[in-house]
């Protein structure tokens, strides 16, 4: 298996909630169904976040930690 794979095997095992709360305009990374896309925080919740994609422009709510992190510097 590659690394890649490992990698969404470890991250798909945890547990989707609770997210952890972000602070507006915050950088974030949102898996989407092709990949890693470039956000920032509007809105956040331990249930929900809401995201401003900076690609696509648009809004997108996520509801699984799994599929959210903070940019990675």
């Amino acid at each position: 298996m590659s690394a890649k794979g490992r990698y969404d095997l470890e991250r798909l095992s945890g547990k989707p909630t609770p997210l952890k709360l972000m602070a507006r305009g915050q950088g974030v990374d949102v898996y989407l169904g092709a990949g890693w896309a470039k956000g920032v925080v509007q809105e956040s919740t331990t249930e929900r976040c809401v995201v401003w994609m900076t690609q696509g422009q648009r809004c997108i709510t996520v509801y699984d930690k799994r599929n959210i992190r903070r940019h990675s510097q």
